[in-house]
C-alpha cells in the first residue's frame, strides 16, 4: 500500500504539466505526423512497398487508441525528437515551442499508454557466478573467496588498508593499492573449481533474469561445486566464520535433535532470504540426524545437509513473492543483491521479519551503501556499464605496438583498467556529481600509467639519432671482423678435434668423442671465460699466465658456486710445477656448514725428494700417505670429481676412479650450496711454503657424468676443447697465431656484447615499464592536460575499441551511444559489405574511407549518430596514446563534428565540454543504467518515466552519484513486487 500511495505520488508532477487532454491525438499529433514524419514512416508509394524507417509506422496509427497501444513507439519517438534525431536534418525542422509541446504531449500519452503495458516480470532467476561465490562467502562468514573471478576486474588491499572499511569517511586517500588478478590462476579454496561466467545480455549485465538459465547440466555442475566447498580442506575453523555455531559438536549431548533443528532454521533462513517452511527445515533435520545414526560425526552431518542447501534451488534462485507477507523478504532480497551482491545479513532479516523494512527503506539504503560490502557492487556495476572487460581481450600488434607488450605475461591493460574503476570508486565514495565522470580535475595513475602518457615525449633528437647510426655502423665493422675470426678458429678447433680423435683411436681403441656442454667455463689461454653464468674467481698471492696456462705460485683460486652438489661434476686439469720440502697444499672442492670444513680434493705433500698425492674425502684420508701415486714434476693431471643424485661421490684421475665410491656426509648446508664452496688450489700448510701449480682449465657441469664421459673428457676427447689441447695438435706457424687470433675473437664477442642496440633505448624503456607493470600503488593527482582523465580519454577505453593494427572511430562511436548516451544503435544490415580497412586507409584518413561507406542509404542513418561520437577519439591511437597524424600516410587527424545538432565542437576537449552542458541528459542515460541493474530485467518503456522522475529528483542534490543511486532504489519501478 505504501508503495503504491509513493508512486501514485511521483505521477502527480507530471501529470500535472502534462497538455495530454482527450482528442489532443487528433487536433495536434496526427496533423504534425503527417506533415513531418510519414514521407520516411510509413508512406504509400505507388507500385512500391511503402518506406518505414527504423520499423516505425505512424500512417498506419489512426486512432488515439491505436497510438496508446503503442507504448514502445511512443518512448522512441520522445527520445528521438528531444535528441534533435528527428526530423532528419534535410526535413523542415520544429520550432522551440513545437518542440517543447510535442515532447509534453507525447510523454503525456506515454503516462497512460504505460499504464496498460504488461511488464515481463521474472518470478525466479538463478544466482550469478559473482553472487553465488559472495552469498556462500557472507553465509559462512569466510575469510577468502571460494574461487576466483576474472570478471572482478579490480582488487583492492584487503585488511585495514581498503580504504572501503572506511567508506563512511567521504574521502578516498591520496594513494591506494589495488592490482588486476585476472590472470592470477591460483584458486582461493583448494579444489573449488567455478561454474563458467555469465553470458552477458546484450547491452546489459551478467545479472540478467532472463539469462542466468539453469540447463540440467549446469544443475550437476552445482551439485558438484557444494559438495567441494564443504569438503575443501580450507573448508575449517580457521576460515568458517560460522564454525562453532553451525559445524562444531554441542557440548550437552542431550536434546541433539532440537539443537539441529535450532542451528538448520538459522542457517536455511539465512541461505534462502526468508523463514524456512517447517516441513523443509524438518526435511534437513531429519536427514542430519539419518547421516548421524549411519556412523558419521555431528560435524560431518551437519555438512551433508549444508551441502543440500547449497544446491537447493531455494538457495541458487532468487524468487519473488508469493504473498504480501514475503514481499519485505523479497526487498530485502533485491536490495542485498543489488548492492552488496549476496545475501540480505541479519538486520535486513529482522526488519523484514518485523514488517518494518518498507518504512525504514531511506535510512537501511544509507546504512548500505556505506557498508564496506558496497564493494561488490562497485565491482560489478561499473565495469559492466563501462564494458572493461573487453580490454583484457585486447590484442594489439606486436610489431607496431611492442611496448604494450613489454611484459608478456602482464600486458599494458591490466594497468589501463584500473584507471577508470579508480575514478568511480572516488565519485562514489566521495558522493560527487556524475559529470565528473565525464571531466574531473584529478586521476589515480600509477607509475606505469605517468610513464605510459608520457610516450609521446619519448621522441629521438637529431643527436640521439646519429649516434644510434654510428652504434649501428660500429656492430656492422665489429661482426665484419668477428666472422673472419671465427671462421679461422672454428677450422682450426676442428682440425684438431678430428686429429685427437685419430690419437686416441690409435692409442685407447674406440672412445666416444663426447659432447657434454659445461655450465661455466674457465679456460685460461690469457682470459676468463665464463660462457653461460659467471662465478667469479678470487685470485689469492701472487698469479700469472704463461704457456696458455694460470699460474699460482704459493697462491690459490677460489670461486663461490653457491650450488648444490647433487647431480653436479667438477672438472679440473693442471700439473704440479713444484713443492718445497716442507709445502703442501689441495685441489678439488672445499665447504663449511659453520661446524666444520669438508672436502672433497687431492693432497699435495712432499717427503724426502718424492711428490706424492692422496684423496681426501670429507677432510679423512681414504688412502693411506705411504704408498699414495707419485707424480713427476710437469705432469699434466685431468681431475674430476663427480656427485649422484643421492649425494653419492666419485673422484677420478686421468679419467680412472681414484679410490672407492664414497657417500657424501649428510649436511643440509653442505649440499645445498649454503656454505662456501671453492673450485681451485689452496694453502694447506700454512705461511712460508712454496708450491708452484699451473691451471688449464677448470669446469662445472650440471650433471652427474659417468666414468666413460670422464675418461673421454680426460683425453682431450670433447668438443669444448682448451687452447691448450688445440694448440698441440697445429702445424708451428697455426698454433703460433692461433692463441692470439681465439683472444682475438673473443675480445670482438665481448665489444659486441658491451655495444648497446640500435634500440638501446626502446629496450630499457622497456625493462622500466616491465618493472612498472607490478606497481600497485596509484596516486591521486592533478589532471593538468584537459585531453585526458575521466571515463571517455584513458587508455582504457581506446584500447579495447581498436583492431590489432588500427582504431574503430565506429566502435567507439557506438560505446558512446551506448553507455554515454544509452541509446544502442540497430544491428548492421546483413547486405552491406564490410569496408576494406587495410587499401581503403592507405592514402585516405579514417573519416574519408567511411564517408564512401556512409553513401550507402542503409547505412546513412546510424552513422549519423555513430561517426561523430567515434572520430572525436581519433586523436588517440590504438594503445590510447596522442597523435596528430596518423602513421601509416601522415594525414591529419580530423576529430570536429556537432553534438546533439546544437554543439560544435573541433577537438576532443570541446566535446567533453559539450557533454557536461547536457549534464542532465547523461544522468538521465546512467539513472537507466543503474535502474536495469538494479531490476535485473530489459527496461520497459514505462520505465523511461521512472527514470525521468529519478533524474528530476536527483537534479536538487546535482545528480551526485549516491543520491541517484538512492533514489533508483525508492523507485516505483524498483518497488514493484
Amino acid at each position: 500500500m505504501l508503495r503504491k500511495l509513493y508512486a501514485t505520488l511521483l505521477l502527480i508532477p507530471l501529470l500535472a504539466s502534462s497538455s495530454y487532454a482527450a482528442g489532443d491525438f487528433e487536433t495536434f499529433l496526427k496533423p504534425l505526423f503527417s506533415k513531418s514524419c510519414v514521407s520516411c514512416h510509413g508512406q504509400p508509394r505507388p507500385g512500391k512497398t511503402p518506406k518505414v524507417k527504423g520499423k516505425v509506422n505512424l500512417f498506419d496509427v489512426k486512432t488515439e487508441q491505436e497510438f496508446l497501444a503503442q507504448p514502445k513507439m511512443i518512448k522512441e519517438m520522445i527520445e528521438a525528437i528531444d535528441a534533435n534525431d528527428m526530423p532528419p536534418e534535410d526535413e523542415p525542422q520544429f520550432d522551440a515551442a513545437t518542440k517543447k509541446r510535442v515532447i509534453a504531449s507525447l510523454k503525456s500519452y506515454l503516462v497512460f499508454a504505460a499504464k496498460n503495458e504488461k511488464t515481463a516480470q521474472v518470478k525466479i532467476h538463478r544466482l550469478n557466478r559473482f553472487q553465488y561465490n559472495y552469498a556462500v562467502k557472507d553465509l559462512f562468514k569466510l575469510k577468502k573467496d571460494i574461487f576466483n573471478l576474472p570478471e572482478k576486474l579490480m582488487t583492492r588491499k584487503t585488511g585495514p588498508q581498503n580504504y572501503l572499511n572506511n567508506v563512511k569517511s567521504g574521502k578516498m586517500p591520496a594513494k591506494v593499492n589495488v592490482t588486476n588478478k585476472s590472470f592470477d590462476k591460483r584458486l582461493p579454496f583448494q579444489g573449488v573449481e567455478p561454474f563458467p561466467q555469465d553470458t552477458r545480455a546484450s547491452h546489459g549485465f551478467d545479472n540478467q533474469a532472463d539469462n542466468l538459465t539453469l540447463s540440467p547440466l549446469l544443475l550437476d555442475a552445482f551439485l558438484k561445486l557444494s559438495i567441494s566447498i564443504i569438503q575443501s580442506p580450507d573448508f575449517n575453523s580457521r576460515n568458517v566464520g560460522v564454525w562453532n555455531e553451525l559445524f562444531a559438536e554441542p557440548n550437552n549431548k542431550t536434546g541433539i535433535n532440537a539443537e539441529i533443528k535450532k542451528r538448520l532454521r538459522k542457517h536455511l533462513t539465512m541461505a534462502f532470504r526468508r523463514p524456512v517452511d517447517e516441513e523443509v527445515l524438518n526435511g534437513y533435520t531429519s536427514y542430519t540426524i539419518n547421516k548421524m545414526k549411519s556412523g558419521l560425526s555431528f560435524t560431518d552431518s551437519m555438512k551433508k545437509a549444508v551441502t543440500a542447501s547449497l544446491s537447493s534451488p531455494l538457495f541458487i534462485y532468487k524468487h519473488r513473492a508469493n504473498t504480501s507477507a514475503e514481499n519485505e523478504y523479497y526487498l530485502a532480497s533485491k536490495l542485498s543483491f543489488m548492492l552488496w551482491g549476496s545475501i540480505p545479513d541479519e538486520e535486513l532479516l529482522t526488519l523484514a521479519e518485523q514488517g518494518k523494512l518498507s518504512k525504514n527503506l531511506k535510512t537501511t539504503v544509507e546504512r548500505m551503501m556505506l557498508d564496506p560490502k558496497v564493494e561488490r557492487f562497485l565491482d560489478t556495476f561499473p565495469a559492466q556499464w563501462m564494458q572493461l572487460n573487453g580490454l583484457l581481450d585486447a590484442q594489439p600488434n606486436t610489431k607496431d605496438f611492442e611496448l604494450f607488450w613489454a611484459d608478456k605475461f602482464r600486458p599494458a591493460s591490466t594497468q589501463m583498467v584500473l584507471e577508470p574503476l579508480l575514478l568511480f570508486d572516488t565519485v562514489y565514495m566521495e558522493n560527487r556529481p556524475v559529470s565528473e565522470l565525464i571531466k574531473p580535475n584529478f586521476s589515480y595513475r600509477s607509475k606505469f600509467l605517468d610513464k605510459w602518457y608520457d610516450l609521446n615525449n619519448y621522441k629521438l633528437t637529431p643527436q640521439q639519432i646519429a649516434e644510434d647510426k654510428a652504434i649501428a655502423k660500429k656492430r656492422r665493422e665489429l661482426e665484419h671482423a668477428r666472422n673472419i675470426a671465427r671462421d679461422f678458429v672454428n677450422k682450426r678447433r676442428d682440425k684438431a678435434k678430428r686429429l685427437i680423435q685419430v690419437d686416441i683411436k690409435k692409442k685407447f681403441g674406440k672412445v666416444r668423442f663426447t659432447n657434454v656442454k659445461p655450465h661455466s667455463s674457465w679456460d685460461f689461454n690469457g682470459n676468463l671465460n665464463d660462457e653461460l653464468n659467471r662465478i667469479d674467481l678470487k685470485a689469492h698471492g701472487k698469479i700469472s699466465f704463461k704457456n696458455g696456462m694460470l699460474v699460482l705460485n704459493n697462491a690459490y683460486l677460489t670461486g663461490d658456486a653457491r650450488d648444490h652438489f647433487r647431480e653436479r661434476t667438477y672438472e679440473i686439469r693442471f700439473k704440479l710445477n713444484s713443492i718445497n720440502q716442507k709445502g703442501g697444499g689441495l685441489i678439488g672442492i672445499q665447504g663449511t656448514d659453520q661446524k666444520n670444513i669438508t672436502y672433497d680434493s687431492l693432497v699435495f705433500s712432499k717427503t724426502q725428494d718424492k711428490q706424492w698425492l692422496s684423496d681426501s674425502n670429507q677432510g679423512k684420508r681414504t688412502q693411506a700417505f705411504k704408498g699414495s701415486p707419485e707424480i713427476n714434476p710437469g705432469e699434466m693431471i685431468h681431475l674430476a670429481i663427480s656427485y649422484g643424485k643421492n649425494g653419492e661421490v666419485e673422484m677420478f684421475r686421468n679419467g680412472k676412479l681414484y679410490g672407492k665410491k664414497y657417500k657424501a656426509v649428510n649436511t643440509q648446508d653442505y649440499h645445498r650450496g649454503k656454505g662456501l664452496f671453492f673450485v681451485g688450489i689452496s694453502d694447506l700448510i700454512g705461511k712460508g711454503k712454496t708450491l708452484s701449480v699451473s691451471i688449464d682449465r677448470l669446469r662445472i657441469y650440471r650433471r652427474h657424468l659417468s666414468g666413460r664421459d670422464l675418461k673421454a673428457l680426460s683425453l682431450g676427447a670433447n668438443h669444448h676443447l682448451s687452447t691448450n689441447d688445440i694448440v698441440a695438435k697445429l702445424n708451428p706457424e697455426d698454433a703460433a697465431t692461433f692463441p692470439a687470433k681465439e683472444k682475438e675473437l673473443q675480445n670482438l664477442e665481448e665489444q659486441l656484447r658491451k655495444l648497446p642496440p640500435n634500440d638501446h633505448r626502446m629496450i630499457k624503456l622497456k625493462d622500466t615499464l616491465r618493472r612498472d607493470l607490478r606497481s600497485q600503488e596509484f596516486v591521486r593527482g592533478q589532471v593538468n592536460d584537459p585531453r585526458y582523465g575521466g571515463i571517455i580519454t584513458n587508455a582504457a577505453l581506446m584500447t579495447m575499441t581498436s583492431t590489432s593494427k588500427r582504431s574503430k572511430p565506429i566502435a567507439r562511436g557506438a560505446w558512446m551511444i551506448e553507455v554515454i548516451f544509452n541509446d544502442p544503435p540497430p544491428p548492421p544490415p546483413n547486405n552491406v559489405p564490410a569496408l576494406d580497412e587495410e587499401n581503403s586507409t592507405k592514402k585516405l584518413t579514417i573519416r574519408e574511407a567511411f564517408a564512401k561507406h556512409r553513401d550507402n542509404p542503409d547505412c546513412a542513418g546510424c552513422h549519423a549518430k555513430l561517426d561523430p561520437l567515434g572520430f572525436v577519439m581519433e586523436n588517440f591511437n590504438p594503445i590510447g596514446l596522442w597523435r596528430d597524424k596518423y602513421k601509416k600516410n601522415n594525414r591529419p587527424v580530423d576529430p570536429h563534428g556537432t553534438l546533439l545538432r546544437k554543439h560544435d565542437y573541433k577537438d576532443i576537449v570541446e566535446f567533453k565540454d559539450a557533454l557536461i552542458k547536457e549534464e542532465k541528459r547523461f544522468a538521465k542515460a546512467f539513472a537507466a543504467h543503474l535502474l536495469r541493474f538494479a531490476q535485473s530485467r530489459k527496461l520497459s518503456p514505462g520505465d523511461a518515466l521512472t527514470v525521468e522522475k529519478i533524474v528530476n529528483r536527483a537534479e536538487k542534490d546535482k545528480f551526485r552519484l549516491q543520491s541517484l543511486i538512492k533514489e533508483v532504489i525508492l523507485s516505483e519501478s524498483f518497488l514493484e513486487m
